[in-house]
């Protein structure tokens, strides 16, 4: 896998995006969403996959979401 691609997990987009985990895991089971890795249980998204995630958030609710930037969520 490339070390230039921060992967990132449900709990901290979580956070960054202030949503619930249960919220965000619906919303990764209705885009079909899988975790680029696993490791120890925790599975880790593609900032692809962040977006597409925020994307809907943005959708639904209306309100500006924070994107990622190229380092990913700090």
């Amino acid at each position: 896998m490339p070390h230039d691609i921060d992967l990132t997990s449900v709990g901290r987009i979580a956070g960054q995006f202030q949503t619930p985990v249960t919220r965000l895991m619906s919303i990764i089971e209705q885009l079909n969403i899988v975790p680029q890795q696993r490791l120890n249980g925790v599975g880790y998204y593609h900032p692809n996959d962040v977006e597409r995630i925020a994307a809907v958030l943005r959708e639904r609710s209306g309100n500006t979401i924070p994107t990622m930037d190229r380092q990913g969520i700090q």
